[in-house]
């Protein structure tokens, strides 16, 4: 697919001794070059242009000159130019990135010059100048020479042309001196004529290339007899006009060059068109930053470059985290002002060499050329991780902003451009999934990880009328008593073509596609079901515990649903405990309100993951809540070669502060077992106790337990003890006081 809007070549400036440019070796071309030349990347990469095109030092434009000056001063060049093969007008836009190095943009303006040239011709007082400017250099001589010669006008029809022309009209020495103006150069001198005759012309006439001399214009009119060249000229307001200026040798009976006539016509609205037209096609609107077009152009340029030097190019795709919500809640305007700021960050972030475009909303792409050795990436990685990371300022105040950053790397990743942007982006998004704030890299586990996840979505959609889903249970006992108090009802998927997914691999795309929904009530139905059979069977008043994802709590319909559940069940209102994770309250007031009914109804709420996300413990005043289950993270902590910096007992602590019940889950060691039975937790589950199981395994762990229970009993009344004394007797034991009410 070709998204190149220009022709474009990247070229080596070649110099003599003294360092002044004498050829130049192609290093790239694109499409629209080969198409605008007739030339093929074959026949002319690695050569030079006087290996090409010799006649090239016979052109209208010093091109030689041009490029040099670009390439070993790094000041960019902009001229037009027509091109007799093609009857085209092109602007040649130049820049260079590091010394001896250019690249020429070649934007095809003939329409636009066209229609210039249409205005011009309505001007009869400069008709065949004009027409010599556009097609024939002879024929616009020879009306000059006519003029000089009084063959078909008069002295007083050259004087009363001249003198009313808009154009800037002058004649001058070989050394600048001004001998004759027309009115329009008084006006923009704002002098008479006879404050300016005999004074220099680069007093008047200041060009905007403060490198380039008069002379070197003057000297370019004198060897192509009839020079056009476009420059742009500093006015004494400060502003910069830009004027298409012709030169006319004059010449003496021996033909010795005396003087030289100058025809300044201004172009500065045209020049302003063609700007535009170039920022439309290669420029972000909002930030400046390149934009797509000019990315791919680069990063083709790059990948063609590796055919001589070996050398890698990197992508990397950066996406700001949650950039939908700040436009959607602060403005756009103020979106607006983070995305700018957030493009200076990663300018400041890149070489010379490298590009930063703006590709999307809240997406960067960044190229990072002359890859030796993918370790280089990491520094800057961490370079740009610690930038981004830098608070915005929103409003006079700081805002944390994230990215998730995906990278890719060519050859190793994919062998074109396509290739190389679809896996940065491929990239990211896993970046996203392992937490945001982060990087990936590209690799073939990414790849087949997404074809897995979209084969698997498609099966979800089936998946309950398939009856393709299970429950396991997982054992929940009293710290203290290790008495059952009920089980966790876990999903499992069972495919018949994949075998069993874990519910970490297919809940986040079921919330994604809505699907939860449906699965969420299947999973209530089956468990509530579940525990009204087992309390009745077995007398017992076990607990049946529930994950309920934030997508079912937003539905309009979720308490009803609940209700449905409990009636069509046949389950007490407090058997049912509803697990709901920290992240739900992010939209606090409609989850407060629907937990606090549900709440009130005798359905107890757990609060999960605590600790991991932004409520404190103040906020858990606020909450809707019987109960807080501790996050593994902190139980891991317990295994730790000091257990007494762990955070679990402070938190236990705190929550029962509040009269709020604790369970800790993901208890795997008898370390983490008794540091929590010392800290006085009043539930735990885990591996330690049992994994989770199917159904009919069910059995063997209730009679276990009922077993066990009866079996703490008889040695109670043995000892001749209260419930309450063997508690307390224990306590002492493991040497903790017991003031918690049992």
């Amino acid at each position: 697919m070709e998204y190149m809007l220009s022709a474009y070549a990247y070229h080596r400036i070649i110099t003599d001794i003294n360092d002044r440019p004498v050829d130049y070796e192609f290093l790239e071309i694109n499409s629209a070059y080969e198409h605008m030349t007739g030339l093929k990347q074959g026949d002319i990469i690695g050569r030079r242009i006087m290996e090409i095109d010799p006649g090239i030092i016979n052109d209208d434009v010093n091109w030689l000159e041009f490029y040099g000056n670009v390439a070993l001063t790094g000041q960019p060049g902009v001229i037009e130019h027509y091109s007799q093969p093609s009857n085209q007008w092109f602007l040649v836009h130049t820049n260079s990135t590091r010394k001896g190095y250019f690249s020429a943009h070649f934007i095809d303006v003939t329409t636009l010059k066209q229609k210039e040239i249409e205005l011009v011709k309505k001007n009869n007082l400069l008709v065949t100048a004009y027409e010599h400017v556009v097609t024939a250099e002879n024929k616009f001589k020879k009306e000059f020479e006519d003029v000089q010669n009084n063959k078909e006008l008069t002295q007083d029809r050259y004087r009363e042309i001249v003198e009313n022309s808009n154009d800037i009209i002058y004649s001058c020495g070989l050394d600048g001196t001004i001998t004759s103006v027309n009115k329009s150069f008084c006006t923009l001198a704002a002098k008479t004529a006879k404050e300016i005759i005999g004074a220099n012309i680069s007093q008047f006439l200041k060009l905007e290339e403060t490198n380039m001399a008069w002379n070197t214009i003057l000297l370019k009119g004198i060897i192509t007899n009839t020079g056009v060249t476009e420059h742009g000229f500093t006015m004494q307001d400060g502003s910069v006009r830009h004027y298409q200026i012709t030169l006319f040798p004059i010449f003496d009976v021996h033909r010795k060059i005396i003087e030289v006539i100058g025809i300044n016509h201004d172009i500065t609205t045209s020049k302003h068109n063609e700007q535009k037209i170039m920022l439309l096609a290669y420029r972000d609107s909002l930030t400046n930053l390149p934009n797509k077009n000019l990315f791919l152009d680069r990063l083709n340029t790059s990948i063609s470059t590796y055919k001589r030097t070996a050398s890698k190019a990197a992508v990397i795709l950066v996406d700001l985290d949650d950039f939908k919500k700040i436009n959607s809640s602060l403005g756009y305007k103020v979106g607006d002002a983070i995305l700018v700021e957030a493009a200076k960050k990663l300018v400041s972030c890149m070489r010379d060499y490298d590009t930063v475009a703006r590709v999307g909303e809240d997406n960067f792409l960044l190229l990072f050329q002359d890859i030796k050795h993918n370790n280089e990436l990491f520094p800057i990685i961490n370079r740009l991780k610690k930038v981004l990371g830098e608070p915005y300022n929103v409003h006079g105040k700081p805002m944390n902003i994230t990215a998730s950053l995906g990278i890719s790397v060519f050859p190793d990743d994919g062998v074109d451009s396509e290739a190389i942007l679809m896996n940065a982006d491929k990239a990211m998004y896993k970046a996203k999934e392992l937490g945001k704030n982060g990087y990936y890299f590209f690799n073939n586990d990414i790849k087949e990880g997404l074809e897995r996840k979209i084969k698997l979505e498609t099966m979800l959609y089936n998946a309950i009328s398939n009856q393709e889903f299970e429950l396991h249970y997982q054992p929940q006992y009293e710290a203290r008593t290790r008495r059952l108090r009920g089980f966790e009802a876990l999903i499992r998927w069972n495919n018949p073509e994949v075998g069993l997914v874990m519910p970490m691999e297919f809940i986040p795309f079921a919330e994604e596609t809505g699907l939860i929904v449906p699965i969420g009530r299947w999973v209530l139905n089956t468990a509530c079901k579940l525990c009204h059979k087992l309390n009745k069977a077995y007398g017992l008043n076990l607990n049946m515990s529930v994950n309920i994802s934030p997508i079912q709590i937003k539905q309009q319909d979720f308490y009803e649903v609940i209700s449905q559940v409990l009636e069509h069940s046949g389950i007490e209102p407090s058997n049912l405990e509803l697990e709901v994770p920290e992240s739900a309250f992010n939209e606090i007031d409609n989850v407060l309100s629907v937990l606090k009914v549900l709440k009130d109804d005798g359905i107890r709420i757990t609060l999960t993951d605590f600790g991991t996300g932004k409520l404190s413990i103040s906020d858990l005043k606020k909450l809707p809540i019987n109960m807080v289950k501790l996050d593994k993270e902190f139980i891991h902590e317990i295994d730790q070669p000091r257990p007494q910096d762990a955070l679990a007992e402070s938190i236990i602590s705190l929550v029962h502060k509040l009269n709020i019940e604790l369970i800790a889950g993901g208890v795997e060691t008898k370390k983490q077992f008794d540091y929590l039975i010392k800290g006085k937790c009043d539930n735990i589950q885990g591996y330690f106790f049992e994994e989770p199981v199917p159904e009919k395994m069910l059995e063997g762990i209730i009679t276990k337990g009922i077993l066990e229970n009866e079996a703490l009993t008889r040695v109670i009344q043995k000892a001749g003890l209260t419930y309450e004394g063997f508690v307390k007797q224990e306590m002492l034991r493991i040497g903790r006081s017991c003031d918690t009410k049992l």
